[in-house]
């Protein structure tokens, strides 16, 4: 059996604060009665923290772990409004498929290109 060394049990501790602030985040968000999905939103915004925060001393790690909202919950929340939005990503002359044929796998036929009109050039 192949064991990785483990100085200082580094990976350990690192492991094992992944795997219980996952778990305690998805236990509160089920006690809580949260959906599914709520849940696995918990969950990875725990390992999310886990891993955006890399400060030096557990005070600044707690500071930079409370705000954290501040930054994410404007950007779901914009993320949140802007999801039904149309894509205009296609430069204006470039299709992935040509007048007349199939979409591609990937394409969607319901989504709008941009020399649809609501996609304007400006």
């Amino acid at each position: 059996m192949f064991v990785a060394p483990d100085p200082g049990l580094v990976r350990l501790r690192v492991s094992l604060r992944a795997v219980l602030g996952i778990g305690l985040a998805v236990a509160l968000a089920e006690l809580a009665g949260f959906s599914l999905t709520a849940s696995i939103t918990a969950g990875l915004a725990a390992l999310l923290a886990l891993f955006t925060v890399g400060d030096p001393t557990v005070r600044r790690q707690a500071v930079t772990t409370a705000l954290l909202p501040a930054a994410g919950f404007p950007v779901l929340a914009l993320a949140t409004l802007l999801h039904d939005l149309p894509s205009c990503a296609t430069p204006p002359g470039s299709s992935s498929s040509s007048p007349g044929s199939t979409p591609a796998a990937g394409d969607r036929a319901d989504t709008p290109s941009a020399s649809s009109p609501s996609c304007s050039s400006s």
